[in-house]
């Protein structure tokens, strides 16, 4: 989701993260959440939240972006929405999610092994990917910090 996020900003790249990650559900080597803020080049800043164990009604899948000119909330459950303004008027526009979306990681996976295979570039090119994984690096860096850091 967070790639997903990137890419519908642009893919700013990250310049520094704040994040806190706890256990205090489930025993073992894995956190049961983390919490974070990147800010992005150019101004933006990013807000991820992930939650595995806790008082929560249910799993929620979401992206939402918030621009000078429009917003997206995507909903894992209900769907795209887009806010804007068209000739000084709030203009919302909504459309269903394909039924089949939750298979598109299977469909990323297989189209990364026919190019892994024959030695084409993929979709998503590999800087995008080392991106979110300094992100999350990022993440655990600054809890274990307690600090704001700067992502490398």
């Amino acid at each position: 989701v967070m790639d997903l996020a990137l890419w519908l900003a642009g893919f700013p790249a990250p310049q520094r993260v704040a994040a806190q990650v706890g256990q205090n559900f489930c025993p073992g080597d894995v956190e049961d959440w983390a919490f974070g803020m990147v800010r992005l080049a150019g101004g933006a800043t990013m807000t991820c939240e992930v939650q595995e164990q806790g008082h929560i009604e249910k799993e929620l899948i979401q992206v939402e972006i918030r621009g000078l000119e429009a917003g997206v909330f995507i909903d894992g459950a209900s769907g795209i929405n887009i806010f804007s303004a068209q000739e000084g008027a709030h203009l919302d526009l909504r459309t269903d999610l394909d039924p089949d979306w939750m298979g598109s990681r299977r469909r990323e996976l297989h189209h990364f092994a026919e190019c892994s295979l024959a030695g084409k570039p993929t979709l998503v090119p590999p800087e995008q990917s080392v991106q979110v994984m300094a992100i999350i690096d990022g993440i655990y860096r600054s809890a274990q910090a307690g600090k704001e850091i700067a992502i490398r």
